[in-house]
């Protein structure tokens, strides 16, 4: 693990958190671990991945199934973005005591609304899309439907892990490698 974190490689957010010694930023680790399982159960419910499935399933069979998964997991997609929207909301909290100069160089404050009002936008394009497929019976309405409430996370998975996730954990990943480094350092004066 202190290999692949001092050659600066892809390292899990619970390994990240075992190598950092600040407790600000261990917070940060742990709520970009939230941000990122929640995207992932979302991932789970809207686009899941189905095994088993017969080559030869008609659209009718293929409707019918999506109205029942979505209808069956209907609580447990807005218990996973209203668990997403509270993960969001504590790590924008992080950043509530940032320097005036960080703010003034990054409009930090800024940024963060904004890709907060964005979640929230799509968190309603998806209970909207999810309403509308409750609603209809029809065949063609129902997979298009379904092929909005894919596009719709698609987009709101692809915004939050570019301008959230990915920039965290590079940032955690370069805290955890001074971090080892410094350790690396003392235990060498030490002998």
């Amino acid at each position: 693990m202190l290999l692949r974190i001092l050659n600066r490689s892809s390292v899990p957010t619970n390994e990240l958190y075992e190598l950092i010694n600040d407790s600000k930023t261990k917070r940060a680790c742990v709520t970009i671990g939230r941000i990122s399982e929640h995207l992932s159960t979302l991932e789970h419910i809207i686009d899941p991945y189905l095994t088993g499935v017969p080559n030869n399933i008609s659209e009718y069979e293929l409707a019918g199934a999506h109205k029942k998964w979505f209808a069956i997991n209907r609580n447990n997609l807005l218990s996973a973005m209203s668990s997403l929207s509270v993960a969001f909301e504590e790590y924008a909290m992080l950043f509530a005591d940032a320097s005036v100069a960080v703010e003034e160089a990054t409009d930090l404050n800024s940024s963060l609304q904004k890709l907060y009002s964005f979640m929230l936008k799509g968190f309603e394009e998806i209970t909207k899309l999810l309403g509308a497929l409750e609603s209809t019976s029809f065949l063609e309405e129902i997979l298009s439907v379904a092929s909005e409430l894919r596009r719709s996370y698609s987009n709101l998975k692809l915004i939050l892990t570019n301008q959230v996730i990915l920039p965290a954990l590079f940032a955690l990943r370069e805290e955890a490698r001074e971090d080892t480094l410094n350790l690396i350092a003392v235990e060498l004066t030490r002998k």
